[in-house]
This record gives structure tokens, C-alpha cells and sequence, in this order.
């Protein structure tokens, strides 16, 4: 069963009309705001087209807007839903048929080259060059300052051509945006090319720049934190071996980067995790423990505290996280054993809900389409009575319950994250949702 995620800032007012929950008035303003986001998505995107076939689509998600618009006018939920849910899953679509890498990996010049195409064959509008020019600039930016970072790192032998890769791609960026100015197509032509040859050389430093991180990774597993195990477990490493007069810029790489990143994954996770009773309260821990956490890195360049001791709280404040998400990672309740059947319809629909990108009536619909399994049936019934959380997963540990766990020697082609429950391909790594790892911990507790 194919669940299509909504915006969140469009499921309350669904919700709204059906069960009576909270502000109409409040929740249809946040779901025109979000209708104003899907407008200019369309403007941006129809700008060029692929094919026949993405042309279309474009039209049709058009048409499905205005229909949208019209329900809303009297706030009729029955003509809503329809033509809402056909227009997220057409744009869904075409965002997936644009990702595609035709020219280039990195999503930015991808689609720069492609309305470049289209634009040179009469398919796109000049604008869908100009609009995407200030995306592949930025992008080099970035990759410029990537390789200033890393340059160091990498053999003297291949810097030269990853330094001309970047002179060839700026040029062919330069050369690209006075062809469109002066609406030269074949010179734009001739630039996108030479684009896109720059752009395989330029991959090579970022397949080397992955493959690095992904050593720098499996070196440092001490820590099962997500986001920031590696890099924890690493500055505590450089810390006793450096003076703390030059701990400055470590510091700073934990209070700018590494914490946003783990407060990040750990407010997206919270809300998704389906935990046994015993390991509900794990959660509270695990806000006190990133407290904790950043209190630890804010005394490491304090005068109050010796270096020692600083070290000293860093490495426990881990160790106590490490703990936490290790029990959570292998309590968490996954649903891919679910997949293909009626279980599994309710599992992806009662996470969207938990995610808020289903609509709780949803739930309404799927108890009237399809049976629910034993004993899960009166949850999600009171769920809908009391919209309380904690029934709904509840309903969800039950589920997982129906299915015993696989025999070691099983195969399976997908995978449950242990964090936020999403089901991903055998092979995606890390999770699609959350970025977690699949069995973080294993290999250290092993």
C-alpha cells in the first residue's frame, strides 16, 4: 500500500474538518501557506519541461491546485482530499523523474543542465536558466570551500586535476551565463557540456571526500550517538594530545556543527519512536543526557575547570548517551517485517500520523477498508477518540508483535530504522528519514 505524505503544515486542517480539532480558522492559514509553497514550486518547475509525459504532469498538477483552491473557498473536506492527495503524489513524481542524475550527481547542476537542454530545444523558458544559476553558484562555492578544507588531505599527485576541474566548471559557468544573456543557444549548448565534463571530475573528489568520511566512521564507533559519535569520540582523542590552547577550533566544530546535527536528528526521532513500555522513559533520559552533553562541551574551554576534569565529563556525558541510544536502537519496534500486508498498511499509516504528514483520519478510512489485526482494532479506535499519542503506539508495538523475528539466515530486502521506524531498501544507508545507521552499535557492542 502506497501512503502519500503530506505537508505538515496541511494534515491539521484535514484533521480539523473532520474530527473537529483545533483552530479551523488557524489551521486553514497554515494550509494556505503551504498551498502558496506548492504555487511556487509549480512556477519554478514548470519552467521546463522533460518529455511529453512531464509536461503533462506539470498541467495536471495545475488543474488539481485549482481544484484544491475551489474546495477551500467553502472548506468542503470531501472535495479537498481528492484532488490534494493526486497533486503531492504527481509533484512527488516529478521530483523523483528530475532527481535522476541524467548529467550530473549533485541534484543542483543536474537540474541546471536540464533546463539548459530544454531551453536549447525549445521545450523550457529562458528563466528556468537564469532562476537556477544562483543554485550551481552557490553550489561551487561550496564545493571550493570543501576542497580549501580537505586539500591538505589529498595526495599531491591528484590535486591538479581536481583544481583544473574547478577552473573548467567556473568558466563553463561563466561562459553559460553570458550564452543565456544573450540567448545564444549554441554557445549555451557548448557551455553545459563542458559543464558537465568538469562535473565528473569534480565527483571524483566527492566519491574520495565520502569514502574518507566513511573510514573516518567506521575508525571511531566508540560512541553510538548518531550525528556525532565519530566526531565525539575524535575530539576527546585530539583533546589529550593537544594543549588546550589550541583546542579553539574543535570546540567550535562541536558547537556549531556536531550538536545542531544531534539535536536535529533527536527532535526529528522523538516523536516517531515506538518503544516497549520498559524503554519509554529512555526518551526523558535522552533529553537530560543532551543537556548534559552540551553542558560538557561548554566547559571545555572554561577556566573554572581543569582540562582533565573537562575531558573527564565529556567522556562520561558519552558514555551515558552511548547507553541510551544503544537500548533505543535495539528495543525501538520496527515494521518492515510488515511489508505487503494489512499490518503494514496500518504500521505506514499510523507513522505517518506520528510524523504528521498523514492525517489522523486516515486511520477513520483504513478501519473501514480493511480489517484491522487482532487486538489493535479497539486501540486505534480509541486513538481517534482521544488522539492520544502514546494508543497509537501501543497499536504499533502490537503489530510488530504479529510477526515472530526472522531466522538469522533470512533474507529480506528492506530494513526497519531502529530511530524513526521508516522502511528502506537492503543497500540505502544511512536511513532515507533520519540519516541514523542501520545497526550502529553492533559492531562496537560485539
Amino acid at each position: 500500500m502506497e501512503i502519500v505524505h503530506l505537508p505538515p503544515r496541511m494534515v491539521p486542517l484535514l484533521d480539523a474538518l473532520r474530527l473537529g480539532l483545533g483552530d479551523l480558522e488557524e489551521q486553514a492559514e497554515s494550509f494556505n501557506a503551504e498551498r502558496d509553497a506548492a504555487e511556487r514550486w509549480l512556477e519554478f518547475n514548470r519552467a521546463y519541461s522533460l518529455d511529453a509525459e512531464d509536461e503533462e504532469d506539470l498541467l495536471n498538477v495545475d488543474y488539481l491546485l485549482r481544484e484544491v483552491d475551489s474546495a477551500l473557498d467553502d472548506l468542503c473536506l470531501e472535495r479537498l482530499v481528492p484532488p490534494l492527495y493526486q497533486a503531492v503524489a504527481l509533484m512527488d513524481k516529478i521530483n523523483r523523474r528530475r532527481d535522476h542524475p541524467h548529467f550530473s550527481e549533485q541534484p543542483g547542476v543536474n537540474d541546471f543542465i536540464l533546463a539548459a537542454a530544454a531551453y536549447i530545444q525549445g521545450r523550457g523558458l529562458k528563466r528556468g536558466v537564469t532562476e537556477r544559476l544562483p543554485i550551481v553558484e552557490e553550489y561551487y562555492k561550496n564545493l571550493r570551500q570543501l576542497y580549501k578544507l580537505r586539500k591538505s588531505d589529498l595526495k599531491a599527485e591528484v590535486r591538479p586535476e581536481f583544481e583544473l576541474g574547478f577552473k573548467h566548471f567556473k568558466t563553463s559557468l561563466e561562459e553559460a551565463r553570458n550564452a543565456v544573456e544573450r540567448e545564444h543557444t549554441p554557445d549555451l549548448h557548448d557551455a553545459v557540456g563542458r559543464m558537465g565534463d568538469s562535473c565528473k571530475v569534480l565527483q571524483l573528489f566527492l566519491d574520495w571526500d565520502r569514502r574518507d568520511h566513511d573510514r573516518h566512521l567506521e575508525r571511531y564507533r566508540r560512541f553510538n550517538i548518531p550525528m556525532a559519535g565519530a566526531d565525539l569520540e575524535l575530539a576527546l582523542e585530539t583533546g589529550r594530545k593537544v594543549p588546550r590552547e589550541q583546542w579553539d577550533r574543535g570546540v567550535r566544530n562541536l558547537t556549531e556543527s556536531v550538536l545542531p546535527k544531534v539535536m536535529t536528528f533527536w527532535n526529528l526521532v522523538r516523536p516517531l519512536l515506538v518503544l516497549p513500555l520498559e524503554l519509554r522513559g529512555a526518551q526523558e533520559e535522552v533529553d537530560a543526557g543532551l543537556e548534559r552533553l552540551e553542558a560538557a562541551v561548554g566547559t571545555l574551554l572554561s577556566r573554572d575547570v581543569t582540562a582533565e576534569a573537562a575531558l573527564v565529563e565529556l567522556e562520561s556525558a558519552c558514555q551515558e548517551l552511548h547507553a541510551l541510544f544503544t537500548d533505543i536502537e535495539r528495543g525501538a519496534r520496527r515494521g518492515d517485517r510488515l511489508d505487503g500486508t494489512a499490518a503494514g498498511a496500518y504500521w505506514q499509516t499510523a507513522m505517518g500520523v506520528l510524523g504528521g504528514t498523514v492525517p489522523a483520519v486516515a486511520i477513520e478510512e483504513l478501519l473501514r477498508a480493511v480489517p484491522a489485526p487482532n487486538r489493535v482494532g479497539p486501540l486505534f479506535t480509541d486513538y481517534l477518540r482521544t488522539l492520544d499519542p502514546e494508543l497509537l503506539r501501543e497499536a504499533l508495538c502490537e503489530l510488530a508483535g504479529l510477526v515472530p523475528d526472522p531466522s538469522p539466515e533470512a533474507a529480506s530486502s528492506t530494513w526497519g530504522c531502529g530511530y524513526c521506524g521508516f522502511i528502506n531498501p537492503l543497500g540505502q544507508h544511512p536511513c532515507r528519514r533520519c540519516g541514523a545507521s542501520p545497526s550502529a552499535s553492533a559492531s562496537w557492542e560485539a
